[in-house]
């Protein structure tokens, strides 16, 4: 029992300050086991450590399997290897949005990359990349996946996704194209979960499976129609092995949900709404994820606000994220926008450098990458 009950807690500023004003900045709660002189306490949040630049330009996504590790910096793909080290691999197209990697394995030996509305396939084997040039690749596109043998790929502004051959993301075909026709708004984002393709329109959500089929393998499942879709495309992701995401419907938007079963469920707090909606903008908003000693966080940058929040699933709460500039005294959200696990390890991407940072708890303090 704490000597204070109500003293240590998350951040949880609502709309009056009279009522609550409290934040929670760079520390999140634990639950003691045992017979504990104080529960809860409070964890401060890892710290950072600088394990390889690359080059000018901010990291767009990293991505580990099977002991190597590979990032998007600005336009360039880099392998990363445990000596702090890393080797230029191929180049990728620009533009605002994070890039995508996801892998084939052993099957294929490829991996994956979506970046400035192109696709890539870089072959794990003799380590060379290059663009897609197959004519049926399509011209434009969001995101990408892997499920089944298939990679699956989103095409922008459209409700259509398309899947690549077997094992061979090298190739496409025109006839292996699936639309979303149950309900009227654009599909923005697509995850894999449980080998079932959520498919997130800016109002509802579909959820696709492998029907086996030889001519159309993918198909809607019947029945489920979820009435939320998403406020932002990158805000989507796998966590404790469920989808959690920045929602929006009809009714309007700011809440934070994750799917239990094909019910999704409000994780987000009235103070954290109050704050998702005084943002002038969360279409951009980024989340990654991680789990270290038990805690499952997924991590939300809003770059319009400068701000970072985090939820932990072991407890319930929000925190926040934040570097203090002793220039200018304020608060600036956390670097990392993207993370891989890989050789024991969690690392982070920076959202304004060209950094790779090693994150710990075993780690006192940040050294940031200016």
């Amino acid at each position: 029992m704490a000597a204070y009950p109500g003293f240590l807690g998350g951040s949880a500023t609502v709309r009056s300050r009279n009522v609550n004003a409290e934040r929670s900045v760079n520390l999140f709660t634990e639950h003691a086991p045992g017979h504990p002189k104080a529960d809860p306490w409070m964890l401060g949040t890892p710290g950072l450590e600088p394990y390889v630049i690359l080059n000018n330009a901010p990291i767009r996504a990293l991505f580990a399997q099977d002991n190597r590790m590979f990032a998007v910096s600005g336009t360039s793909l880099y392998e990363i290897f445990p000596n702090h080290t890393s080797i230029l691999r191929g180049t990728a197209a620009l533009d605002n949005r994070p890039a995508t990697i996801s892998s084939n394995g052993t099957n294929g030996n490829q991996l994956f990359i979506t970046s400035g509305g192109n696709g890539y396939i870089y072959d794990l084997l003799t380590n060379v990349g290059a663009q897609i040039v197959d004519a049926d690749f399509p011209a434009s596109v969001e995101m990408g996946w892997f499920s089944d043998g298939y990679f699956g790929v989103l095409v922008r502004g459209t409700n259509q996704f398309n899947i690549s051959a077997l094992y061979d993301g090298t190739d496409w075909d025109a006839l292996d194209v699936f639309q979303t026709s149950t309900t009227s708004d654009l599909t923005i984002a697509q995850i894999v979960s449980h080998r079932e393709i959520y498919t997130f329109g800016s109002r509802n959500t579909a959820i696709w499976q492998n029907t086996g089929d030889a001519l159309t393998p993918y198909q809607p499942i019947g029945g489920v129609s979820i009435e939320i879709g998403c406020a932002a495309p990158y805000s989507v992701a796998n966590l404790d092995n469920t989808v959690y995401f920045l929602g929006q419907s009809m009714q309007g938007e700011s809440i934070v949900w994750r799917m239990k079963g094909y019910t999704p469920e409000r994780v987000s707090t009235h103070a954290v709404e109050f704050a998702l909606n005084q943002y002038p903008q969360l279409e951009n908003t980024i989340a990654w994820v991680y789990q270290e000693e038990g805690h499952f966080f997924y991590c939300l940058y809003v770059p319009t606000a400068d701000v970072q929040w985090v939820y932990d699933l072991a407890t319930g709460e929000w925190h926040e994220r934040a570097h203090w500039n002793p220039v200018t005294c304020v608060w600036r959200p956390h670097v990392a926008r993207c993370h891989a696990y890989c050789w024991g390890k969690h690392f982070v991407g920076a959202r304004n450098s060209a950094a790779v940072y090693e994150m710990s708890l075993d780690l006192p303090t940040e050294t940031l990458v200016i």
